[in-house]
């Protein structure tokens, strides 16, 4: 920083909270400032935050090391076993700027649709995940295919990045002895795809609910930890298989704390079970909830809500196009949903910064206290 900047900044003293609050009452004509405060659940949000409110400045929700960056994925639909009018919409939207394909499906193809699905798709450069509609078929014959026709072009297993969509505990099973195999396979011969998502859109009702869907979603991974590891899996293994998927809302800053605040709840979560601490991969989407009939609103809201999941930072997000309620979106929308993201990356450089919303103390006082909350209601259920 300049010289001559540094002696200017010091000619600002700091201004306490309290210093603050005096103005702030004065400005609102003798209204108290407690009035503006609202309350969701058990969490009271105060419409002013302040450094004063922090022992100590807020740590960056981050890892250092790795890019700020997130992939921009997009949802295809196999529509009546059309492997190949599927795979000519995965293209386009590759074409268009998408590198994280999501094909969704009623049940896995064989090994001969899914060679006519990924035709001309190089692997090498993108993530690639899979959505089966129950989300709860077996997905290992499937994998065993998918690594099969990897290798037979010529690519490593370990280019392989992306994820499947399965439950193992999805209508009350308890497919313990099939996923813990799943995830031994998976962790030897494609270690960098997951095989066990945790939905919290499971939880999602709208952003007024957001403590009972970080409740709900610790809730889940304790039950399917602890299942799993009775039965003898590496806690580590099981780990580096889990990914979450999370629905966002129009509350933006809300939306933006609820993300941030998972993250330090995984690393609660990861400490318990003594393992090395990381951040959770989580995929995000626009909750279809949120959408209405004005396609227009939707994409207003489209961009308000995807910069709420880029500063809470997730990993892939898919924006639906504005007309998705239709079932029929045209190629236009399609398009302009992935440019919401290329406009979020290429012209406003979201993705150059690394956690974004630190520092901000709305957001980290919000970010803290819901951790604070959902964990301890946590612990007193998980017992």
């Amino acid at each position: 920083m300049p010289a001559d900047l540094k002696n200017l900044l010091l000619d600002f003293k700091p201004t306490t909270k309290a210093e603050w609050l005096k103005k702030i009452e004065k400005d609102l004509k003798g209204r108290s400032i407690e009035e503006l405060t609202w309350k969701t659940g058990p969490l009271s949000i105060d419409p002013f935050s302040h450094a004063d409110d922090f022992a100590h400045a807020p740590a960056t929700i981050a890892d250092p090391q790795a890019t700020s960056s997130w992939e921009i994925g997009e949802d295809i639909k196999v529509e009546s076993k059309d492997f190949k009018a599927a795979n000519k919409l995965a293209l386009t939207a590759l074409m268009g700027g998408a590198n994280a394909p999501n094909f969704i499906f009623e049940s896995y193809p064989t090994e001969n649709q899914l060679i006519t699905l990924l035709e001309n798709i190089e692997l090498d450069y993108i993530s690639i995940h899979f959505t089966e509609k129950t989300w709860n078929q077996n997905p290992l014959p499937f994998l065993k295919n998918l690594r099969k026709i990897a290798l037979e072009n010529g690519k490593k297993a370990s280019v392989l990045r992306g994820s499947i969509a399965y439950d193992p505990f999805a209508d009350g099973r308890h497919e313990v002895k099939k996923t813990t195999e799943l995830i031994e396979w998976a962790s030897i011969n494609l270690p960098n795809f997951k095989v066990i998502t945790i939905d919290s859109s499971a939880y999602f009702k709208d952003s007024e609910k957001f403590f009972d869907e970080l409740l709900g979603t610790l809730l889940a991974t304790h039950i399917y930890c602890k299942k799993l590891t009775d039965n003898g899996l590496d806690v580590n293994v099981l780990f580096n298989s889990i990914q979450f998927n999370f629905e966002i809302g129009t509350s933006y800053f809300i939306e933006i704390a609820k993300l941030r605040a998972f993250k330090l709840l995984w690393g609660n979560f990861l400490a318990a079970y003594d393992v090395a601490p990381s951040l959770p991969i989580i995929k995000a989407n626009i909750s279809l909830k949120t959408q209405t009939a004005d396609v227009d609103t939707n994409k207003i809201k489209a961009t308000t809500q995807a910069m709420s999941a880029v500063l809470g930072g997730i990993n892939v997000l898919t924006i639906a196009p504005s007309d998705a309620a239709t079932n029929a979106s045209s190629d236009f929308s399609r398009r302009i949903a992935r440019n919401v993201q290329h406009l979020l990356q290429m012209e406003s450089y979201f993705d150059r910064v690394t956690d974004p919303a630190a520092g901000s103390y709305y957001i980290e006082k919000i970010t803290a206290d819901l951790a604070e909350m959902v964990w301890e209601k946590f612990q007193e259920l998980s017992k």
